[in-house]
């Protein structure tokens, strides 16, 4: 048994919040929350990927645990 080992795109999304002290943003209750892209590449696997995203912008500080950890996305190629 062989197995085919195809590369897949994936994304690194980091999540940004921001808020101020006004009613618009319910008093710091309820920030903008924005999904910003940080690394894009190929890789066999999600965990492969989230290693080459490491070793390419170390100063990213990745972090894929937690609740609000950067989150990996597979992409359509």
């Amino acid at each position: 048994m062989k197995t085919d080992k195809r590369l897949k795109k994936y994304e690194i999304c980091r999540r940004e919040s921001y808020s101020e002290n006004t009613a618009e943003y319910g008093f710091g209750d309820f920030p903008k929350i924005t999904w910003v892209r940080v690394w894009q590449g190929h890789a066999e696997t999600v965990r492969k990927a989230q290693n080459l995203a490491k070793k390419a912008r170390p100063d990213l500080g990745l972090s894929f645990s937690g609740q609000f950890g950067d989150v990996c996305l597979e992409c359509e190629v």
